[in-house]
């Protein structure tokens, strides 16, 4: 060690001129290495989920989780497996390895879910296999509260939206957390009888409202618009 210190202070010039040097190609190296500002992170994780509208929590884990676990638990590269019962709701998180075959595991995955499919009860909706995405997920979350309507919560966020995605620095924004009407119609029989009409052309009359239709174009001097 003396030895080194020794020949460090004889050689002065050249250990500084190799500092020099060691700090250029550094900075060189940093500057030529390519950057991403919002990295797409590929994360080695797929998540199931299975829609089952009135079942209970109890019976979810029971009929529907527990059949999945018992078919993907010997997965290949598998890390761990955390399920959710819920009620009307199952779903699995399935964590793998990192250096995984995205494809080739997708692909046994989407087999053990068709496997463990065949033991659910009638009534279960199509499960999904849904891939963690980073990209995917929000920058920012703007939540609009207060004692008002919701219509007017809602209308008041639509407006925020179309502002927001004028912005040259937003790619896109998106509304969720509101409920989309529904139209509950009640029918009496006896009217229906009395007024000798069928169950489908009350349907057919209901079906036909309300709809939004193309009319063609108004050319003006100001240009074309379309009229609906």
């Amino acid at each position: 060690m003396i030895g080194i210190v020794d020949w460090s202070t004889r050689h002065a010039r050249m250990v500084l001129a190799l500092v020099a040097l060691s700090l250029a190609a550094g900075i060189l190296a940093y500057n030529g290495l390519p950057k991403e500002g919002a990295p797409d992170i590929e994360v080695p994780a797929l998540y199931i989920s299975v829609p089952f509208p009135g079942i209970s929590a109890e019976d979810s884990e029971q009929l529907l989780v527990r059949p999945l676990e018992s078919q993907l638990n010997d997965l290949d590269g598998l890390e761990s497996i955390n399920a959710t019962a819920a009620e009307g709701y199952a779903g699995v998180f399935l964590e793998f390895e990192f250096g995984w075959n995205k494809a080739n595991t997708i692909a046994d995955v989407r087999d053990k879910l068709n496997k463990a499919s065949s033991e659910f009860p009638d009534g279960a909706d199509q499960a999904t296999i849904s891939e963690i995405n980073f990209s995917e997920f929000p920058i920012i979350v703007v939540t609009l509260s207060g004692e008002l309507p919701e219509r007017t919560l809602v209308r008041a966020a639509d407006a925020l939206k179309k502002e927001l995605e004028a912005l040259p620095a937003i790619l896109e924004a998106g509304l969720t957390g509101y409920r989309q009407e529904m139209l509950e119609v009640i029918i009496d029989p006896l009217k229906l009888e009395s007024y000798d009409a069928s169950l489908n052309e009350v349907i057919n009359v209901v079906a036909r409202n309300n709809k939004l239709i193309a009319a063609g174009q108004v050319e003006g001097s100001s240009g074309a618009f379309s009229i609906n």
